[in-house]
C-alpha cells in the first residue's frame, strides 16, 4: 500500500507553513524597530526643546524649521515604539 497525502493535506500543510514563515518574518521586523529607553527619552527631550522654541517664538523661517524637527524626531519615535515606554520617558 503506497502512503499518498491528498491535495487538501498538502495545502494545509502549505498554508500552515507559509503562516508560520510570515509570522515570524513580522516579528523579527518589529523587534528590528525597537529603540532603547535612552533612544526614547532623547528624541522626546528633542521634541520638547523645538516645541518650547516654537512657543517662544520667531521668524517664519526658523518655526517652519523647527516644526520640521519636531515631525522628524516623533515620526522616529513612533516608528521604534517609544510610546510602550509610557511614564518613563517623562
Amino acid at each position: 500500500m503506497t502512503n499518498k497525502s491528498s491535495p487538501k493535506t498538502i495545502i494545509k500543510a502549505f498554508i500552515t507553513l507559509l503562516f508560520f514563515l510570515l509570522t515570524t518574518s513580522i516579528s523579527s521586523l518589529s523587534i528590528a524597530q525597537s529603540a532603547t529607553l535612552k533612544q526614547c527619552q532623547t528624541w522626546n527631550n528633542k521634541i520638547e526643546h523645538y516645541q518650547d522654541k516654537r512657543k517662544k517664538g520667531g521668524s517664519g523661517k526658523k518655526m517652519d524649521e523647527w516644526k520640521g524637527k519636531i515631525r522628524q524626531y516623533r515620526d522616529k519615535f513612533r516608528k521604534n515604539k517609544c510610546s510602550r515606554y509610557g511614564r518613563r520617558l517623562g
